[in-house]
């Protein structure tokens, strides 16, 4: 595709994935006292969207991107969730509305 003509270019800059810790619990004889969660793909982004509740969706997304199973998902603490939910968040285009403004 390089000897198409474009006037045009981006480049997206890879992000480094981020870390969380917290108090450690254990789920099915495994210990889990950190994840580690990266740019979601275009497949999880989908498993999360046949969800229909909001807390469901990020649990989802984070046991699909985090790769721990849904039960070790539902033993995260809420602060761990919204830390996750921030760094998934910053993924994300601007909405048209905050787009708009200024």
């Amino acid at each position: 595709m390089d000897d198409i003509y474009t006037d045009e270019e981006t480049v997206i800059e890879e992000k480094p994935p981020l870390r969380i810790r917290f108090a450690p619990f254990e789920v099915g004889g495994k210990t889990y006292d950190s994840i580690v969660v990266s740019e979601p793909t275009a497949g999880q982004l989908l498993a999360m969207g046949k969800q229909t509740e909001a807390v469901q969706q990020i649990l989802t997304l984070i046991s699909l991107n985090a790769s721990i199973p849904m039960p070790a998902a539902h033993r995260l603490p809420q602060r761990v969730i919204e830390r996750a939910s921030e760094h998934f968040a910053s993924f994300s285009p601007p909405s048209l509305a905050k787009a708009g403004e200024g």
